[in-house]
């Protein structure tokens, strides 16, 4: 192994990550050789010393908690090592766990992950079993590369706007030397990462999360594996009787716990996730509950799953928005039939993720495509959240971005609780009139088919069952009177064509089960200010009607101003109201010039 050494040694023009001024293996190796001294004497010390394992210690699966079922590279090694015993059983074949102690190094050489970081965990909670299986060249050089990657790989003091500290940091600076001075506490080395540890771990959390529990959005994908590592190493900081983690860090992780269920779909599988199957995803967040003992959110994980849980003012809030995180998660509630989305608008890029119940109907990237003037136009800065409301009736979530040649797009997405609809819309906005190419494409999954209507431009979605119907408000009813403008079926496409300083693209989506054979109806709306009808690139406004249910819709695309529709008046940006069955409306959401603006 004195070859993979040689390959991690950091030469110091290194600019990778700045390491060169932290210890290498080589060095790190010396250090070990050091300090265990006589390796017979060493191997006698650490039989003796009784050490509770780490599948005793929190449970035999606690390092595949929000692994997927996919990721089987590392999993025989981990479980491997998780079942030692400090004897061997003759009935099974014994690992070779010196090859794939190698095997582990080459990876590490090749690119450090979050597998092979968890892979890391499990070789330091091993170590004191594997004295006694691997010879002392072996042994030490494997302790002194778990040393080496936990402070190589901590995250370097970063002043700039921009923080880059990610999972995979968090797992090797903070749990990897939590493990370390927890298996091998005799060695100095290890047992002083213990202090290192303790100051990471409210470190990293500061700067992984927003203040109440949310990572930012470059993490969200891997929350999951955040939120095991720190339920691994509150569980192991509990067997230590001194220097224990931080009241503040502790804060940090009940708020991680907590959004963590915010972001948790019905069927136990992270949103947003890369990982669409965890099956320790629940066995999981049981062993943070009990850290956390929370009433409110042990409730809302019952009611998750479809337990009650009694009133629902035990519950937590269903809905989220950070701006620093750039996410946002939406539901109608926390019955695991519910409608929920899921919203990262990081990187220039709208990603959502729509779902009834355990079904996904959307998932990916929803930018608007503009082409201005036979000009296809890009975005010209990152998408910014304008607006957030949340109350009992729906969340409303509004972002902004600009486009090159001086457009601008503003992203509306409004789902209604009670009423169980999602309203999807661009407003397009120029400045000058100009021809406009508008297309939205829906990103949805392999498992849901979208047939359209034969005469009307709806479609319906369906999954194991009818789901919804989607309208295109800006488009006529009827399929007979299109001409350019359409509602693609393959794949889900609003395309519409206007010349226009500014447009209105919406997306009624009605995912009321009760609703999914009601006759469907919808139309544009005049608008009057001062007694002159508003053209449709100034203000429009839509009503719509399923079954008995019945709303009115209205959006400013110009200068706000005091107009009527349907004999309703507004001064506003964006109003949304329900048809009661007295004939009068009954407001849902009503944005103000000032509130647009703010």
């Amino acid at each position: 192994m004195e070859n993979l050494l040689s390959q991690l040694e950091m030469s110091d023009d290194d600019s990778s990550g700045n390491l060169d001024s932290r210890p290498t293996p080589q060095s790190t190796l010396s250090v070990v050789r050091d300090q265990i001294g006589d390796w017979p004497s060493w191997r006698k010390k650490t039989l003796r010393k009784e050490l509770t394992p780490l599948r005793k210690l929190i449970g035999k699966n606690a390092l595949f908690w929000g692994m997927p079922t996919t990721s089987v590279i590392h999993q025989p090694v981990i479980a491997g090592l998780l079942t030692l015993n400090r004897r061997t059983s003759k009935s099974a074949p014994e690992f070779d766990y010196a090859e794939a102690a190698a095997s582990w190094i080459r990876g590490i050489v090749e690119s450090i992950t979050i597998a092979n970081s968890i892979e890391a965990i499990a070789w330091a909670h091993s170590l004191p079993l594997l004295t006694h299986r691997l010879e002392e060249q072996t042994w030490s050089e494997l302790l002194a590369h778990l040393v080496w990657l936990a402070e190589a790989n901590q995250p370097a003091n970063n002043d700039s706007e921009e923080d880059t500290s990610s999972v995979t940091e968090f797992i090797t600076s903070v749990e990897l030397r939590l493990s370390l001075a927890y298996s091998t506490s005799a060695l100095p080395l290890c047992k002083s990462q213990r202090k290192e540890a303790k100051e990471a771990f409210a470190t990293m959390l500061d700067r992984l999360l927003d203040g109440e529990g949310t990572p930012h959005a470059r993490n969200i994908a891997e929350l999951q594996y955040l939120l095991a590592s720190c339920t691994r190493c509150l569980m192991i900081d509990a067997e230590s009787k001194k220097g224990r983690i931080s009241k503040s860090a502790r804060l940090q992780y009940e708020w991680l716990v907590r959004q963590t269920l915010k972001w948790s779909a019905a069927d136990a599988s992270p949103i947003l996730s890369h990982s669409l199957d965890s099956p320790h995803f629940d066995e999981m967040l049981k062993s943070a509950l009990k850290l956390t003992n929370d009433d409110s959110d042990l409730a809302t994980f019952k009611a998750l799953r479809g337990k009650r849980t009694g009133a629902a003012k035990e519950l937590q809030e269903t809905s989220t928005h950070s701006e620093w995180s750039e996410l946002a998660t939406m539901r109608t509630s926390w019955s695991p039939k519910a409608i929920r989305l899921a919203v990262n608008y990081s990187n220039r890029e709208i990603d959502v993720e729509l779902a009834s119940g355990n079904e996904t109907i959307l998932h990916g990237t929803s930018n608007p495509r503009l082409v201005v003037n036979d000009e296809l136009l890009s975005i010209d800065s990152d998408w910014e959240e304008i607006c957030w409301e949340t109350d009992k009736d729906l969340d409303y979530l509004e972002l902004e971005c600009n486009y090159t040649r001086g457009w601008r797009v503003q992203r509306q997405m409004l789902l209604a609780r009670e009423d169980k609809f999602l309203l999807v819309a661009d407003a397009i906005m120029g400045p000058a009139k100009s021809q406009i190419q508008y297309q939205h494409t829906l990103p949805t999954t392999d498992n849901i088919t979208v047939e359209q209507e034969p005469e009307n431009t709806e479609s319906v979605i369906l999954g194991q069952r009818k789901l919804g119907r989607i309208l295109p408000l800006a488009l006529s009813e009827w399929r007979s009177e299109q001409r350019h403008d359409r509602l693609r079926q393959e794949p889900v496409r609003l395309e519409m064509n206007t010349s226009a300083i500014a447009t209105y693209a919406p997306l009624f989506i009605d995912l009321e089960p009760s609703r999914r054979n009601k006759a469907v109806t919808w139309r544009q709306l005049t608008v009057a200010e001062n007694l002159l009808q508003t053209p449709s690139e100034i203000a429009v406004a839509y009503r719509v009607q399923v079954g008995e249910a019945q709303w009115v819709i209205y959006r400013t695309l110009g200068e706000t101003g005091n107009r009527t529709f349907l004999g309703q008046n507004v001064i506003s940006d964006f109003y949304v109201a329900r048809f009661m069955r007295n004939g009068e409306t009954q407001m849902l959401l009503d944005v103000q010039p000032s509130s647009s603006s703010d």
